[in-house]
Parts: structure tokens; C-alpha cells; sequence
């Protein structure tokens, strides 16, 4: 009775891990190794001027050395990209306001030749900075000038920078 018992654990706990690596398989986000994207936990400026989230294609699959283009679907919102697959990793930037207030899922679909793949990509919330740098740290009193007119550009500096924000 001990064998059988033995046996029947055996058995369902073989089930049960194929059953989770079957389930595994079924939510991949990539295709087998050939495509992947992963979206950065940076911005960076797009080409009209707005700020964008950075997501990176890596492509490995056949047609290395063809042209291709990528569409992005989100909120509505159509964007097309050429690329060129010859790189390993491919820097894309994504429509302003994707990921800012709310996590969100694009669809993203690569045509290569007559080859299409798509897949659905999770933008997750970030929060867009927008940090000011100002030169204002140091000042040289009687080494660059006389303490008066030190003190004056020192605070006409400071009048300047607070009237540009």
C-alpha cells in the first residue's frame, strides 16, 4: 500500500509541474528568445520635443540584416518607428505621457519583411521630473572681484534665476 501511495504522490506531483510550466509558458512576454522589450525607469526627449519613457527592443531572431518598423498602439495613439535590426539592443521612445499617472499596457507589434510580432508590454507608473540646474554654488569674493560687485552678481544671479522659474 506504501508503493502506491508512493507512487500516486509521484504522479500528481510530475502533473503538477508540468501543469505550472505549462502556465508558465503561456504568460511569456517574449517570443523564444527572438523579441523582448524592457521599458527603463528613465524619460528621455523625443523628437517633438516631449518627454518620453525609454523602452529597448532586443530582436534575435532571423532577417538581422533586413529594415524594419515597429508600431506602437496606446491610448489611442498610433507611432510607427524604422529600425534597423542589425543592433543588439534598440532604444525606443515611447508616446509623452505613457506610464506618468497610471501604469500602463501597449501593444506593440514588429514587421519584418512579412513577418509580424506582437505582444502586449506593461509600462509601469513613474513619475515624470523635471529637474532645474542651476550654477550656484561657489562664490570667490576678492579673488574675481571686489566684495561689492561680487555681492551684486551674486544676487542679480539669484533674481535672474528665480524670475525664469
Amino acid at each position: 500500500m506504501k508503493k502506491v501511495y508512493y507512487l500516486f504522490c509521484c504522479l500528481c506531483g510530475a502533473l503538477f509541474i508540468a501543469a505550472s510550466a505549462s502556465a508558465h509558458e503561456a504568460v511569456k512576454t517574449h517570443y523564444d528568445g527572438i523579441l523582448d522589450f524592457r521599458v527603463t525607469n528613465y524619460y528621455k526627449s523625443r523628437t517633438d520635443g516631449n518627454p518620453g519613457r525609454l523602452m529597448i527592443l532586443e530582436y534575435h531572431g532571423p532577417d538581422r540584416n533586413k529594415q524594419a518598423k515597429l508600431e506602437v498602439n496606446a491610448k489611442n495613439i498610433t507611432e510607427y518607428y524604422p529600425l534597423d535590426l542589425s543592433a543588439n539592443s534598440i532604444p525606443i521612445v515611447l508616446p509623452n505621457g505613457l506610464g506618468v499617472n497610471t501604469t500602463d499596457t501597449i501593444m506593440v507589434r514588429l514587421l519584418v519583411g512579412k513577418r509580424q510580432l506582437q505582444q502586449l508590454v506593461v509600462v509601469p507608473q513613474m513619475r515624470y521630473w523635471t529637474v532645474y540646474i542651476y550654477p550656484h554654488s561657489h562664490v570667490d569674493i576678492g579673488y574675481t572681484n571686489t566684495q561689492d560687485n561680487v555681492a551684486f552678481i551674486h544676487k542679480r544671479n539669484l533674481d535672474v534665476a528665480m524670475r525664469a522659474f
